[in-house]
């Protein structure tokens, strides 16, 4: 009888303990969270968020809610971001979007200042992509064509003055060219653009690249960072093409995917939503689907809140500069 009553006390407080670890990987937060998406459903933005939602749920007692706030190239969710009450109930996610509206001035009543980062789950590479049965095979021979050709040729991309827009602008520039920019709403739309061949040539981001590359679909001609990708093999980075100095500008072609708040959240709000979200990055599910995405660092690219708002601070003080180079705030 002792025997059995100790088997049954060591159950009792194995279920107890059991029972107060998973409560403790249960998130307190008092009402729903609204997640504020500045692009449209499907865009590659809203696959992300979509995850982080499935996911973050896993470990709260309350809803994430997805609020869709789209238009002037990610702008129009920003500004509705951080124009709610900064109480942290309310978060959006950006994209890159931040330090480019700020640089351009395409979002003019904020600071870089006022925006903190909540955490950063990747870093995915940005690619040039062509139509499958494009002529062009590399980013010199779309350079010796528009050189030849000047204003015949499109490049469309995510939103205007956008980092796919910037590898554009540079591009002319560096090359002293003249490609017109086409901005679709998000790289879904663009990815389809190339296929059809209404556009000549398409930034991308990676995995999208990856997918439709794969399907024979259009033709990666280069990568956007500064070293080759084992998942893209024998593909070029864009740093290669004779006479485009991006790294003497600092720019480096790739994409974060971040959730940020307003500067005036309290402290312990941004370290609650920090833990949240840390917990889902390096959740195994949410593991398992960014690595199988193509040219995503989905274990270097973590960031946590202090590394994210750091990130996107030192971007836009490279951006601002080359904007004002070019002309453009």
């Amino acid at each position: 009888m002792k025997k059995v009553l100790s088997v049954l006390l060591v159950l009792a407080m194995a279920l107890t303990f059991s029972s107060q670890a998973a409560s403790s990987e249960i998130f307190k937060f008092e009402r729903d969270i609204v997640m504020v998406c500045p692009f449209n459903p499907g865009s590659v933005t809203d696959i992300y968020n979509l995850m982080m939602k499935k996911i973050a749920e896993k470990y709260l007692s309350v809803n994430v809610v997805i609020e869709y706030r789209t238009g002037g190239s990610g702008a129009v969710g920003i500004n509705f971001g951080m124009a709610a009450k900064q109480d942290g109930y309310t978060i959006f996610t950006p994209g890159n979007n931040i330090e480019y509206g700020l640089a351009s001035g395409r979002i003019e009543n904020y600071k870089i200042e006022d925006f903190v980062g909540i955490a950063n789950p990747v870093l995915e590479i940005a690619c040039v992509a062509v139509p499958a049965k494009s002529p062009f095979n590399t980013m010199a021979d779309i350079i010796n064509y528009a050189k030849k050709n000047p204003g015949k040729l499109n490049w469309a991309g995510a939103q205007a003055l956008s980092y796919h827009h910037m590898v554009n602008l540079l591009t002319n520039q560096a090359a002293d060219v003249d490609i017109n920019y086409v901005p679709f709403d998000n790289g879904t739309e663009v990815a389809l653009g190339c296929i059809e061949g209404s556009v000549d040539i398409a930034g991308l981001p990676a995995d999208t690249a990856f997918t439709f590359s794969q399907s024979g679909d259009v033709r990666i001609v280069a990568i956007g960072t500064k070293e080759r990708n084992d998942a893209f093999p024998g593909i070029p980075t864009i740093y290669e093409t004779p006479g485009l100095e991006f790294e003497k500008m600092g720019i480096e072609y790739v994409v974060i995917r971040p959730v940020f708040v307003g500067k005036n959240t309290s402290p312990e709000m941004v370290a609650a939503l920090e833990h949240l979200f840390l917990t889902v990055f390096n959740d195994k599910e949410w593991q398992e689907w960014t690595g199988a995405r193509a040219g995503t660092d989905n274990k270097g690219g973590i960031m946590n809140s202090a590394e994210t708002t750091q990130f996107v601070r030192d971007s836009y003080v490279v951006l601002e500069k080359v904007f004002a180079e070019l002309g453009l705030k």
